[in-house]
């Protein structure tokens, strides 16, 4: 089915523009430095789905926050971020939907209940997850930050540690029933992380989701890669893991043996990541410098359950297990023609156990995935719409464009 996607000459060529871009995307990384804006979801933190399946949270750029009606689409609340604290155009905040079913806006200074209007303040940090009624887990840290590095002999190899380096994870715990939370962060450094090489100056420590018993699932490990200047590099395996924080009392264990990274499935960029709320099943998305393997994990025997590698032509997006961790939804980016109008996406839905393609269906520009329950899967398309198909038809349950309906 897929196969037909991406002719053969059209890889012939990517391999060429892969080689070439690969330079491009380091110095990329020096000049931004080398940060993910990533969630801690395998989908974009724009949006969210109530665990009873009856409500649908969004934050927009404009900036404003969304509430609708998960089961019809239609918009069921719109408000405008206008007070201090509450975001900015371009920087608009998070959107958390907790185990109790609440729809909440989190900006750096403030929390909003988009069910109820309730307005509380708040410290800083992404927002991972609530903890029972009324604490708040968030995160900063545990990914790279560029430094100043010293003078280079001319021709001397460029490696990452020569521009930025790891950071350790930070977590917030907050206590929402307390006004002006000042909680100071505990710091988790890679030395934390048994199984991994401690000393490393390069790497992350990166969430995948907070499970049902209320510990945060992460994973760890050193970047693997060296660049020189002639464009050859080669991936040296490095340990890296899974791991259960307890944010109570800030316990870090291995979850599962230290695992051995190759060329496809490795940490040289924040993998995308997708775990089940039990932690039972977990997927990741990673390559040498573009996104087109995906593994999964089932972590009850601890091994390696399915692998996928894309044609060269073809770009994983997003990734998001259903809630069983018993098929996959995969965005795949791609192009016919060596040309910047031609990208089409497409998402494509496996059975983790068998390794075959369901079903593959178009979708629009830069697709996010939201949701995966049952039959029924929740996406965003960029800039501004959503919708619910169903994974077995490819039909649309319904879709709504929100910068339309005001």
């Amino acid at each position: 089915m897929s196969q037909n996607i991406i002719k053969e000459n059209t890889n012939k060529i990517n391999r060429i523009g892969r080689r070439l871009a690969f330079p491009c995307i380091i110095l990329v990384l020096i000049l931004l430095g080398c940060t993910s804006d990533d969630s801690y979801f395998s989908s974009y933190d724009n949006s969210c789905v109530t665990p009873d399946g009856l409500k649908i949270g969004i934050i927009v750029r404009d900036p404003s926050r969304i509430l609708l009606d998960a089961k019809t689409g239609k918009i069921i609340k719109r408000e405008k971020s206008k007070e201090e604290g509450e975001g900015r155009i371009g920087s608009p905040g998070h959107i958390l939907c907790s185990d109790n079913n609440e729809v909440l806006a989190i900006y750096p200074k403030a929390i909003v209940n988009l069910v109820n209007g309730s307005k509380i303040r708040r410290s800083g940090g992404k927002p991972i997850g609530k903890i029972g009624e009324d604490k708040l887990l968030s995160y900063s840290g545990g990914e790279m930050e560029r430094y100043a590095s010293g003078s280079k002999a001319p021709g001397a190899p460029i490696r990452p540690s020569d521009y930025y380096k790891g950071e350790p994870l930070e977590l917030y715990l907050e206590n929402l029933s307390q006004q002006n939370n000042k909680n100071k962060p505990t710091s988790f450094p890679l030395t934390k992380f048994e199984g991994v090489k401690k000393d490393a100056f390069y790497y992350w420590i990166l969430p995948i989701r907070l499970l049902e018993k209320g510990e945060l699932l992460v994973i760890a490990g050193r970047l693997p890669e060296e660049y020189n200047e002639k464009g050859n590099f080669e991936i040296q395996p490095d340990p890296w893991g899974f791991f259960k924080i307890n944010p109570e009392n800030n316990e870090v264990v291995p979850f599962g043996k230290t695992k051995m990274g190759d060329s496809e499935i490795n940490l040289f960029v924040p993998p995308k990541r997708s775990a089940t709320s039990d932690g039972k099943i977990i997927a990741l998305s990673s390559a040498v410098y573009t996104d087109d393997t995906i593994a999964v994990f089932e972590m009850e025997n601890d091994k390696e359950i399915f692998r996928k590698k894309f044609f060269e032509g073809e770009e994983v997006v997003d990734i998001l297990l259903d809630e069983k961790g018993e098929r996959i939804a995969v965005t795949i980016k791609y192009s016919l023609e060596r040309k910047q109008d031609s990208i089409q996406y497409s998402i494509r839905i496996y059975d983790i156990q068998t390794g075959k393609e369901l079903k593959e269906f178009a979708a629009g520009d830069s697709p996010s995935l939201v949701s995966f329950k049952k039959n029924e899967l929740i996406f965003n398309n960029y800039p501004a719409e959503i919708l619910k198909i169903n994974t077995s038809t490819g039909e649309n349950i319904w879709k709504t464009d929100y910068f339309k309906v005001r």
